[in-house]
């Protein structure tokens, strides 16, 4: 919505609606295990505390944009790696001594994610395994659920809260594009991705960040660009509904895939929509109010699409209780 700031929840396994048991990190980790990973992975910091220092500390600086050109600088962990590390051999097949690569991933697919920043500075094998993606589809098939928030405060500023360890980390700031600058942006948190939409007088602008790469890029552009949407996310998939495009409100959708970094055109809405809220809910995505087309019309119908069947199904009336609630809450009476 226009002048919130935007807070984001993004998890990087299945759904928690489905009703298999999730797994919590460390919960089935034994502790000598976990002891030795953690000393062997302070020997190998300790080995390149030296060349890694500066590059941790990188971490958190800020992402400028290329001289001359609109696209940001994409320089992550890899390319760090390279100059900090250039005569290493990555060496995947064993990445802690004396465990073996299966017992180490294991390991690894149970260290808390704000950690994966200093991981990946170890060495090239476990920068090259991070940016792989293998960690976060493991995490997924073996329904590892971590939850973290992702907040922007200050205009280009980004955060991230551990909530399971009440510990604060910084991503890279943003580029320092005027539109981001100037005027409101909406955010969308899907598998391993923040996308960040904002508009220029002439165009819309999309940019992506990558836990992989802990870097900024330019993003794919939706089929049908918009700003004050519905959306919501889903695993590594999420959905943009309604909107306010070129030629007005929108009933429009589309899903977006994080792994493929595409978007798909869906079917239209019943009824058009813009600044609607969006969620999922038993495997199903639904958008509710918002205004209409018409200036001042308010809408109190809300709609469910069923990804199986590719339908929406409208619900009408939903806010017909809200009238008897904004007379409750003026006479001060509570309702149980």
């Amino acid at each position: 919505m226009l002048g919130e700031q935007r807070v984001l929840l993004s998890l990087d396994s299945a759904s928690s609606s489905r009703s298999e048991p999730d797994l919590i990190i460390s919960q089935d980790l034994t502790s000598g295990s976990r002891q030795r990973v953690l000393g062997s992975l302070e020997v190998l910091w300790g080995q390149k505390r030296g060349q890694t220092e500066s590059l941790v500390n990188h971490c958190s600086k800020k992402y400028k944009v290329a001289s001359g050109s609109g696209n940001p600088e994409t320089r992550g962990w890899h390319s760090e790696m390279e100059d900090a590390d250039q005569t290493v051999e990555a060496n995947t097949s064993e990445l802690i001594g004396g465990i073996g690569r299966e017992l180490a991933i294991s390991c690894l697919l149970r260290l808390p994610r704000s950690y994966y920043c200093a991981v990946a500075c170890v060495n090239s094998s476990f920068c090259s395994l991070i940016r792989s993606g293998e960690l976060y589809r493991l995490r997924r098939e073996a329904r590892i659920v971590e939850q973290m928030i992702y907040c922007s405060c200050n205009v280009l500023e980004w955060d991230g809260f551990d909530p399971n360890r009440q510990r604060w980390f910084s991503i890279p700031s943003m580029p320092p594009i005027e539109c981001f600058t100037l005027a409101d942006k909406e955010s969308l948190a899907v598998g391993t991705n923040i996308l960040v939409f904002g508009r220029k007088v002439e165009a819309h602008v999309v940019l992506r960040y990558s836990l992989l790469t802990n870097s900024w890029t330019t993003g794919e552009m939706m089929n049908t660009p918009r700003c004050l949407f519905g959306s919501a996310s889903f695993g590594e998939k999420a959905i943009v509904a309604g909107g306010i495009g070129e030629n007005g409100t929108l009933s429009s959708a589309e899903l977006y895939d994080s792994e493929m970094q595409t978007w798909t055109t869906l079917p239209s809405m019943n009824r058009a929509r813009q600044m609607c809220s969006g969620f999922f809910m038993d495997g199903k995505f639904y958008i509710i109010g918002g205004k209409a087309d018409k200036p001042n019309e308010i809408l109190s119908c809300a709609e469910e699409f069923d990804l199986e069947k590719g339908t929406w199904r409208l619900i009408p009336d939903m806010a017909c209780g809200l009238k008897w609630w904004k007379w409750c809450s003026t006479s001060c009476c509570c309702r149980e």
